[in-house]
């Protein structure tokens, strides 16, 4: 996720700050709480000053003539928060990666903020891997707030990428955004009712935050020698559901949700160990 570093600071910060980026003057902003930091000795010689923006998952060293660096904290790999604030600094990072960005300091308890655009950074930064790394992050905080997730529940670098396919399947289907859904079984008889209704129901889990969802999915069936085809011809995005540590708990919202789709069938494409996948 990008270098990391250590800034060695002697003084105490000369105040709090909000620091606020944007890609553009009219781009959404990015927020982050933070300390500003600058050199005790009076009249450093011009090209010589510099100072520290510090934030908890980041740092930014600027000096008077124009260059900047980014500085991951030391410890971002055990930090937790929530996938929210992951997801803030990945669009930081994101934009710092594409060389657009305006950043504002507004101090707590001084009257002058500062204001500059980052337009060139002391180190390279892969775009693309923080473009796939901020798609994870929106994935599982979406997922959270579709599931009533507690808005303080955090997790670790680890705990996103661990299961990040997963989660981003189990989005895609609460969200309406799987385009199509096809798989074989043992031949079935197919009766008069052509297409079929099922509950279709996974599961997915970020740190100890396991995520049970569910989409109404009408299947055409076709019969392939000694096996069925089964292939979606319409998707509905359903809803998600906090898992409590009940090992009953996957089992009874798969029943719920076939209950609610008012079908038979309720198709299981990943579950908890409690419940095994059919």
């Amino acid at each position: 996720l990008g270098e990391t570093g250590s800034v060695s600071i002697d003084p105490n910060p000369i105040d709090a700050c909000v620091i606020v980026a944007r890609p553009n003057r009219t781009g959404v902003p990015i927020m982050f709480e933070g300390d500003l930091f600058v050199p005790a000795i009076p009249n450093l010689p011009r090209g010589t000053l510099k100072f520290l923006v510090k934030s908890r998952l980041f740092s930014v060293l600027i000096s008077d003539a124009g260059t900047v660096e980014i500085l991951q904290a030391e410890d971002i790999l055990i930090q937790e928060h929530p996938p929210e604030r992951w997801a803030s600094h990945a669009r930081l990072m994101l934009a710092l990666a594409l060389g657009k960005l305006e950043i504002e300091i507004r101090p707590r308890a001084r009257p002058n903020r500062i204001e500059f655009k980052i337009e060139r950074i002391g180190q390279k930064l892969d775009h693309r891997a923080w473009k796939g790394w901020l798609a994870v992050c929106e994935s599982v905080s979406d997922l959270f707030r579709l599931a009533a997730v507690p808005r303080d529940a955090s997790l670790r670098i680890e705990d996103i990428e661990e299961e990040a396919a997963a989660v981003r399947e189990a989005h895609a289907l609460v969200t309406g955004r799987v385009k199509r859904i096809s798989f074989k079984t043992g031949l079935v008889k197919i009766g008069i009712f052509n297409p079929v209704r099922a509950a279709f129901v996974t599961y997915a889990k970020a740190g100890g935050v396991k995520i049970a969802c569910s989409a109404v999915v009408d299947f055409r069936l076709d019969d392939i020698g000694d096996s069925t085809m089964w292939t979606s011809v319409s998707i509905t995005r359903g809803r998600a559901r906090v898992l409590g540590g009940s090992p009953t708990d996957f089992g009874a919202f798969a029943e719920d949700a076939k209950a609610v789709v008012g079908t038979e069938i309720w198709l299981v494409h990943r579950s908890t160990d409690e419940v095994p996948a059919k």
